[in-house]
């Protein structure tokens, strides 16, 4: 067999100097060489680059910065978090926020005429909240290293499963924050600490939580450090060990709520809420703007978690149905539903990735569908919509690719593109929330 020789580029072509002339909808640097367009995380318009190819594939090229030839004068080198540089989290810090708000305004654009054919109009509002100090949730993760038996605690390094330590995060509400450093140093005392899966951090009306994940049953002298440092830090401590239980280690023993226009969410802390509660409430009014309910209408609420949407919505309407395929979250819609006296909400559990016609929530009838599904969007009920043929559906998404899938199912079964809002829920990210008004309505 012929072996036929292939040449090695070499190193140098691994580096190009490129000029960044715009940013894409993931506030990623856009610049343009040899005829390929090339995406840069790390850098904005202004900065001319030493650029190094990771990527390659038609027409397009994402690279990583080398080093900074010049750099924009509006990129912010002041007062940045000091972990910027390893952390995972806050991708944009160096951009100015109407920067980033621009670039994922000029982003959903792109996506809704490529995907949709739809010239976006100019939203209703563009929210967004704090720069800082907004986050009133996180997820820290935890890995116990042999050779210094020592649980390392923090956030991971972009691209990487690396742990980095950090004294402090300044998109944290403060409080949260300043437990880092102390957490992180009563974890380490534990004899259990090589166990410990991750640790969850939450700040609500009613004072500061930490759930620690542990993998094991967790020691009688591990239980008693943790229950003295909860009294000391008055700060409530839950356990989540190997049978999945929540163990509540404070004298306190009390549930995490918020309250949102008089109505009262209590939720266990491993519950998924809305990790910006500034925005949320924007979010929630907008919604209500937008499905406009009466007291005589009916709604379902799709993907509708403990509740945030449908107890606001019952208050206004005849009735409404929430549906979420993971039961506690369900049980926690019915217990609050019952907190605050609210009797025309009832939550259903159902799987909505799958066909789910036969469920008997889906064969009534609706004034109008609300949903906000997660990152995969929701293609079976947008086919689910078209057949129900409610007269208003608000969708809230959190990714404008799928989303605008769904969206084309249903503007080609009839639907018209009414109303919409942003939401800048995650500064200093990529990420954005919309609210999408659709109507049958030609009005």
């Amino acid at each position: 067999m012929a072996n036929f020789f292939k040449p090695v580029k070499s190193q140098t072509d691994r580096y190009f100097d490129l000029e960044i002339t715009d940013l894409d909808g993931k506030c990623r640097g856009v610049g343009h060489s040899s005829g390929r367009t090339w995406f840069v995380s790390g850098a904005m318009p202004g900065d001319n680059i030493r650029a190094e190819k990771i990527e390659l594939s038609k027409g397009i090229g994402f690279a990583s910065v080398q080093k900074f030839n010049i750099c924009s004068p509006e990129r912010i080198t002041e007062n940045l978090c000091e972990f910027s540089d390893l952390c995972g989290g806050c991708s944009c810090q160096f951009i100015p926020v109407e920067r980033q708000i621009d670039a994922k305004f000029r982003g959903l654009q792109q996506v809704f005429r490529k995907n949709v054919g739809i010239e976006l109009p100019p939203p209703d509002r563009i929210v967004t909240g704090a720069e800082v100090g907004y986050r009133r949730a996180c997820r820290l993760s935890a890995y116990y290293n042999r050779s210094t038996k020592r649980t390392e605690i923090g956030f991971r390094k972009a691209n990487s499963n690396q742990i980095i330590e950090i004294s402090e995060c300044r998109v944290l509400l403060q409080d949260l924050s300043a437990i880092i450093v102390p957490m992180r140093d009563i974890v380490n005392s534990l004899e259990s600490r090589a166990f410990v899966g991750h640790i969850e951090l939450l700040m609500t009306d009613n004072g500061v939580f930490v759930l620690i994940r542990h993998t094991r049953k967790i020691s009688d002298g591990d239980n008693d450090i943790l229950k003295k440092w909860s009294a000391e830090k008055n700060i409530t401590v839950y356990i989540q060990d190997e049978s999945n239980s929540l163990i509540c280690l404070s004298d306190k023993k009390i549930k995490p709520f918020y309250e949102v226009n008089g109505i009262r969410y209590e939720f266990t802390p491993d519950a998924f809420i809305q990790i910006n509660g500034t925005v949320n409430n924007e979010m929630i009014d907008t919604v209500l703007e937008y499905m406009a309910p009466k007291n005589n209408e009916s709604f379902l609420d799709l993907f509708s978690g403990m509740g945030n949407f449908t107890l606001q919505l019952a208050r206004k309407a005849g009735s409404v149905t929430g549906v979420e395929v993971v039961d506690s979250m369900v049980k926690t819609g019915v217990s609050n539903a019952s907190l605050n006296g609210i009797e025309n909400a009832s939550f259903v559990q159902c799987d909505l990735s799958h066909e789910f016609k036969k469920e008997k929530f889906a064969g009534e009838s609706y004034d109008g569908v609300l949903l906000d599904p997660g990152r995969e969007g929701a293609a079976c009920v947008a086919l689910y919509i078209t057949k129900a043929k409610p007269k208003r559906v608000v969708y809230v998404s959190c990714n404008p690719i799928t989303a605008t899938r769904d969206f084309k199912v249903l503007i080609d079964a009839g639907y018209i593109f009414k109303r919409w809002s942003i939401f800048n829920m995650f500064t200093h990210t990529e990420h954005v929330e919309t609210v999408v008004l659709l109507s049958r309505d030609k009005a």
